[in-house]
């Protein structure tokens, strides 16, 4: 365990500090610079059938769809605004910060378990911020089904997909 904890906590800071958002939950995202992404424009434009005006939409929609592929849930319409198809990049994703919230309390039992239990501490703090964090800004009070949320937006992605059942995995 030792062995591998030194990895695991890398990966945990890449989407901790990359991929973390204004309100402190995690999101799908690209790293694409101007160029690669205008170059991956005719590309992704063709694919999915939607075609932008100028530069700096291109670059927005490339980085969007590649947060999309990030997910893993290729050209879902979970991301989609009344405005515009595909604005992944508005949302906190429920999935992501599902298995963040898993590997936040798996970090600490192996913490625990190797003797640093101040740091396990740490992450069992992390866990359950996260958790209240997702219930608030996550969790439809009414229905108590849990949504992509919208954070520009402040609000519930409109689709109700498998991701909702990632709470109560």
């Amino acid at each position: 365990m030792e062995k591998y904890i030194h990895e695991i906590l890398r990966e945990y800071a890449f989407f901790q500090y990359d991929r973390n958002t204004s309100i402190g939950l995690n999101q799908f995202s690209s790293q694409r610079t101007r160029s690669n992404a205008l170059a991956a424009y005719p590309i992704f434009s063709k694919r999915v059938g939607e075609y932008r005006d100028t530069e700096e939409e291109r670059i927005e929609f490339v980085k969007d769809m590649m947060a999309i592929a990030e997910s893993g849930w290729d050209f879902t319409p979970r991301f989609d605004t009344e405005e515009r198809r595909f604005a992944a990049r508005e949302y906190v994703h429920l999935d992501l910060n599902c298995l963040l919230f898993d590997v936040e309390t798996k970090i600490a039992d192996m913490l625990g378990i190797l003797g640093d239990m101040e740091q396990a501490a740490i992450y069992c703090e992390y866990a359950r911020v996260r958790k209240e964090k997702m219930e608030v800004c996550m969790q439809d009070k009414e229905s108590g089904i849990f949504y992509d949320y919208n954070f520009h937006k402040n609000c519930f992605s409109s689709v109700t997909s498998c991701a909702s059942f990632y709470p109560y995995a």
